[in-house]
């Protein structure tokens, strides 16, 4: 899955509140829906509701996904969640975060499920996924 370069409004909503990355990451379901993502530290709180994340980690350009879940409130989600420290130990550095906005018809939890068919990590179920880009 290839990644593009895209500013939207998502990036204010997260970008600017958190120590995220600037630019969003791309990741494409199998319908070819397009989901912005932005990379925070792994263990770092990232306070917003009904969300797509993801652990991962950086291999030169691409980004490597071990895990994808859906979240109500991700902060103590996030705090609380087993897969964080065996992802950490397969290389996760990073958690990527998607929140859908009001008007976007997919949802955080469908919006999870189609990313984890289309891009199979390993902790989702037993491949290793990896997309290109920054």
């Amino acid at each position: 899955h290839e990644v593009q370069h895209l500013r939207g409004d998502i990036g204010v909503q997260l970008g600017r509140a958190h120590r995220a990355s600037p630019d969003p990451i791309i990741l494409t379901d199998a319908l070819h829906k397009t989901y912005d993502f932005f990379a925070y530290p792994i263990g770092e709180g990232v306070y917003v509701e009904n969300a797509v994340y993801a652990f991962a980690h950086r291999d030169g350009s691409d980004w490597v996904l071990h895990f994808v879940g859906a979240s109500r409130s991700l902060a103590a989600d996030l705090a609380a969640d087993p897969r964080m420290r065996p992802a950490m130990e397969a290389g996760a550095t990073h958690t990527l975060v998607h929140v859908p906005l009001w008007r976007e018809e997919v949802k955080h939890a469908e919006a999870a499920m189609r990313i984890a068919h289309a891009y199979k990590p390993p902790m989702n179920r037993n491949y290793t996924t990896r997309f290109s880009g920054t």
